[in-house]
């Protein structure tokens, strides 16, 4: 796990009762000061949530233990206290002058904060975990001489894949053996695994079968259909009710990100059918004329022509004076729901403009068509 600085060689010791010296610890996987100013933001990061179990295997550092590594076990009483057991090894060195080996167990406690049930990324939970701080007591054990070790460790977690989670931590800490007092600090990567998931109950207090700990609209009315985040979409149109700016849209319209119905450029109203050689709109239109009307509503600020086509049957002039009064029909239908008729332009194309040559009736019926354009 760590590499660690030490303060003397082999026997050797100084005349005085008692000496301070100073140690350095720090992992072969990210350097001490990119380390430290990472945990810094962490820090003034806000809190999150992650998971843990009743008990959690934590493996430090890189390369097989204990060369380069440790590990701890914790088992969580009572959140958010946990006992925490550590072992680990690595290389003893005085700032590069002198190297040997050194092995470590150490006791103690771990707290974590905000550690809540939200769920692992890969559940549909959130990535950001939760803080936590270890202080221990325990043993050294080097080449030349043994001694206890005093130290407190700050991390933080944050939940990847069921049960694992990973990230920084920071630790600093007292090595007293004999006659030696050192100060060390240690800095790495932790992985995180939960053994035994610590779960409270689950309930589900707005009866939509969504469990609480997972439901992101946990007041769903009664015997709403909800999606599998316990939210609802009464109008169907794929924006779940709590973001949805413009509910009620008609079936079958297609809305932007708010659940407004989308206005493009150019929209042509399919099913737009009128009585034989009249501008009466037939029944059997309603449904596009809602969306259209939907889709005005929604944008306020857009103004349209309301544009009237026919096939080629009949003469020119025929035509022409049909479809406007067609376009006409349209927008007076729409400003009987609410939209203000200075927005609508209407105009009458006649046979001018097909969308498809006039052959047989099929085509002749695309042809008859009322298309909007926004100005």
């Amino acid at each position: 796990m760590a590499r660690l600085a030490s303060s003397a060689r082999a026997g050797e010791r100084r005349r005085s009762s008692t000496s301070s010296r100073s140690l350095t610890m720090h992992t072969r996987l990210v350097p001490f000061l990119a380390l430290s100013l990472f945990s810094l933001s962490l820090l003034l990061a806000p809190t999150a949530h992650a998971e843990s179990g009743r008990f959690n295997l934590h493996l430090s550092g890189v390369g097989p233990l204990p060369a380069a590594g440790e590990a701890s076990f914790d088992w969580q009483l009572a959140r958010p206290f946990a006992l925490e057991l550590r072992a680990g090894g690595g290389a003893l060195t005085d700032f590069g002058q002198l190297t040997q080996g050194i092995f470590y167990a150490t006791a103690g406690a771990r707290f974590r904060f905000a550690d809540d049930e939200s769920g692992y990324l890969d559940e549909g939970g959130s990535i950001a975990g939760h803080l936590w701080l270890a202080p221990h007591v325990g043993f050294f054990l080097t080449d030349t001489a043994a001694g206890f070790l005093f130290d407190a460790s700050i991390g933080y977690d944050f939940s990847i894949v069921n049960p694992v989670s990973i990230g920084p931590f920071f630790r600093a800490g007292v090595g007293v053996g004999g006659a030696d007092v050192a100060v060390f600090v240690a800095g790495g990567l932790q992985v995180s695994i939960e053994i035994d998931p610590l779960r409270e109950p689950d309930t589900d207090l707005d009866g939509d079968g969504v469990m609480d700990r997972r439901d992101r609209c946990p007041s769903s009315p009664p015997g709403a259909a909800v999606d599998p985040l316990g939210c609802t979409d009464e109008d169907g149109d794929g924006v779940n009710d709590d973001l949805d700016m413009c509910p009620g849209t008609p079936p079958g319209a297609d809305v932007d990100g708010r659940g407004c119905v989308l206005l493009p450029p150019a929209l042509v109203l399919e099913g737009i059918e009128f009585r034989y050689d009249s501008a009466e709109i037939l029944p059997t239109s309603e449904p596009s004329l809602l969306r259209a009307a939907q889709a005005l509503l929604d944008n306020p600020d857009v103004r349209v022509e309301i544009g009237g086509h026919t096939d080629d049957i009949g003469g020119r002039a025929y035509n022409d004076d049909l479809s406007l009064q067609r376009a006409t029909s349209v927008r007076d239908w729409l400003t009987g729901r609410g939209i203000d008729a200075r927005r609508l332009e209407v105009r009458g194309y006649g046979s001018a403009q097909p969308r498809v040559e006039n052959v047989d009736e099929a085509s002749r019926a695309r042809n008859r068509r009322i298309e909007f354009r926004q100005l």
